[in-house]
C-alpha cells in the first residue's frame, strides 16, 4: 500500500499543479488557504451486472484554495485525494488504489464559521488488482487514467484567524472503462489559511 505513494506520483498529482495554481493566482491578493483531509469512506462500481462496494481502509487528501470577495469568497482550488480499499466476489479479493486530482470552483462565507460548498472536475488514476483466493498466482492488474468529476460542501472554522478546522463530504465519479467508479467521502479538515 505503501509503495503506491511514490515521489512521482506526489510530484504528478500534487505538487506540480498546485505550483502553478500558485504562481497564476499570486497577483490577484486573495487569500490563501493550505489544507490537508482525513477521513474515510467507500467505493462502489459495477463489474458483469454484479455491484462491488470497496471497504474504505483509508482516504486522505490536501488542497490549496485562492478565494476573494466580500461577505461569500469565491474562487478556484487544487485537490487531491487518494483512496484505498478493498473487496470481495466469490472467490476473487479486489483491492483499489485510485488517485484523484481536481480543479475545483469553490464557495465558502466570510468570517470565522464557513459553511462551504465545491465543484470540480479532474483526473483519476487507478490501480485495480484481483486475485483468486484459492490460488494466489492467479491475478489481474490493471491501471488506466479517466476523466473525473467531484462536488461536495462542509464546515470550516477559523482559529487564531490562522487555522483552519472543520469537515468535509464529497462524492468523485472516475468515469473508467467499462462502467464508472464512484467514491464517497467524509473528512476532517486542518489547514492554515494567509
Amino acid at each position: 500500500m505503501a509503495e503506491k505513494i511514490t515521489l512521482k506520483r506526489c510530484l504528478l498529482f500534487w505538487i506540480a499543479p498546485m505550483s502553478l495554481l500558485v504562481l497564476s493566482a499570486a497577483p490577484l491578493g486573495a487569500e490563501a488557504q493550505i489544507y490537508g483531509l482525513l477521513g474515510t469512506g467507500k467505493a462502489d462500481t459495477d463489474l458483469d451486472q454484479v455491484e462491488l462496494d470497496f471497504g474504505n481502509d483509508f482516504q486522505v487528501g490536501g488542497g490549496f484554495n485562492w478565494l476573494g470577495g466580500e461577505g461569500f469568497r469565491a474562487g478556484l482550488g487544487v485537490e487531491v485525494n487518494y483512496f484505498t480499499g478493498s473487496d470481495q466476489f466469490e472467490d476473487i479479493d479486489l483491492d483499489i488504489d485510485s488517485t484523484i486530482t481536481s480543479l475545483n470552483f469553490v464557495i465558502e462565507s466570510a468570517g470565522p464559521i464557513r459553511p462551504f460548498v465545491s465543484a470540480g472536475v479532474g483526473l483519476g488514476h487507478n490501480d485495480l488488482s484481483s486475485r483468486n483466493t484459492f490460488d494466489p498466482e492467479i491475478r489481474f492488474d490493471g491501471e488506466e487514467f479517466s476523466f473525473a468529476y467531484t462536488v461536495g460542501g462542509g464546515l470550516k472554522a477559523i482559529l487564531g484567524e490562522v487555522f483552519l478546522l472543520g469537515a468535509d463530504f464529497h462524492y468523485f465519479r472516475i468515469q473508467t472503462d467499462p462502467e464508472p467508479i464512484r467514491l464517497y467521502r467524509a473528512a476532517g479538515i486542518f489547514g492554515v489559511k494567509f
